[in-house]
């Protein structure tokens, strides 16, 4: 018997600025629908081939290549083609590539799912009223009240897409996690070393792009307790994050709210299109701050003294509880959704 088809769209960048966020909460979400989904992908931009969850999830699912031209009629042919039970959009469609997969999907009438971030109370109406013809959203955040999620007509609100370490909540939180997957978060990272005790554990998340650069700007490296790790394995970044009592990295909304369920505040470096302090939600803004470079670090340097010493970020942490795997039980959502599908 044929398993339903879903078609997954989405987009991978590096330069000039890291924009991987949206590329790996579909991988993730992927990698639980396998065996009951037949997967199609559909990616604008390279692909991260040395990821260790792309490299394993590429071998069962079907990747469509991108033509430079006359886009809208190759996503015509490709949908028309495969008939897929839905069509997966990897964030709101709001213009380029993705608004072309939404148009396309539209004319051939076919369900659609969209991925985004759960902002605050407001957006799920905010979602349909923009964007009247997606058929359900999966929005990814955290809720007020620290619960799981919730439904809100055709916006389903679920946590973060992460997996808690074994013995969350009983490791040692002894160290800052840098998410540096560009240039300018790891610049701020390596300047914010500087300024911590000599004995500050950290890691380094990098793409392998910038190991070069960061070994010319970080004199720390070869220092106990310090890591760098390239596009290492999920449940690493998860365990490092677990063990962090602060994160320095881009102002992206996927990183604050990972970084939260799993107990550690975070810094932002302020970038072109991401994350902006205004549309951070009042119930968010007591654990998150911004920088524009690392020149201003002294601003925050307060707040991140008294992160190092204080007790972790537990209002949502808690739910590790209640939902074991948040992976599995966002996976389960969305196939919930595409099953609301006619």
């Amino acid at each position: 018997m044929s398993r339903p088809r879903i078609v997954f769209v989405t987009y991978y960048r590096l330069v000039p600025t890291g924009q991987i966020g949206i590329f790996k909460r579909c991988m993730r979400l992927i990698s639980r629908l396998l065996d009951d989904f037949e997967i199609h992908l559909v990616n604008f931009g390279p692909l991260p081939h040395t990821d260790p969850l792309f490299a394993e999830v590429s071998q069962r699912i079907e990747i469509h290549p991108t033509p430079d031209e006359n886009l809208g009629d190759a996503l015509h042919d490709l949908f028309q083609r495969l008939e897929p039970r839905a069509v997966v959009i990897g964030e709101s469609p709001i213009r380029g590539s993705l608004r072309m997969a939404h148009r396309v999907a539209c004319a051939l009438g076919l369900w659609q799912i969209t991925l985004d971030n759960f902002y605050g109370p407001l957006y799920p109406a905010a979602f349909i009223r923009e964007f009247p013809r997606v058929d359900r959203w999966l929005a990814l955040g955290l809720t007020p009240d620290g619960a799981p999620g919730f439904r809100a007509d055709n916006v389903e609100v679920i946590p973060p897409l992460i997996r808690f370490p074994e013995g969350f909540g009983s490791l040692e939180r002894d160290r800052i996690a840098v998410m540096g997957y560009d240039k300018q978060t790891l610049l701020t990272g390596s300047r914010l070393l500087d300024l911590l005790p000599a004995d500050q554990k950290a890691d380094f998340f990098i793409a392998p792009q910038w190991e070069a650069y960061l070994r010319s700007q970080c004199r720390h490296l070869d220092r106990p307790g310090v890591r760098v790790l390239s596009l290492p394995p999920d449940m690493e970044l998860y365990g490092s994050l677990a063990r962090s009592r602060l994160i320095l990295g881009k102002a992206g909304f996927q990183q604050v709210v990972e970084g939260l369920l799993l107990g550690a505040p975070i810094v932002c470096q302020a970038c072109g299109g991401g994350l902006e302090e205004v549309i951070v939600a009042d119930y968010l803004k007591p654990y998150v701050r911004f920088v524009p470079s690392e020149t201003a670090l002294g601003t925050v340097m307060p707040v991140i003294a008294a992160w190092l010493d204080g007790p972790p970020v537990t209002r949502w942490s808690q739910m590790a509880s209640e939902i074991a795997d948040p992976l599995a039980y966002g996976a389960g959502r969305l196939a919930a959704l595409v099953d609301e599908g006619p």
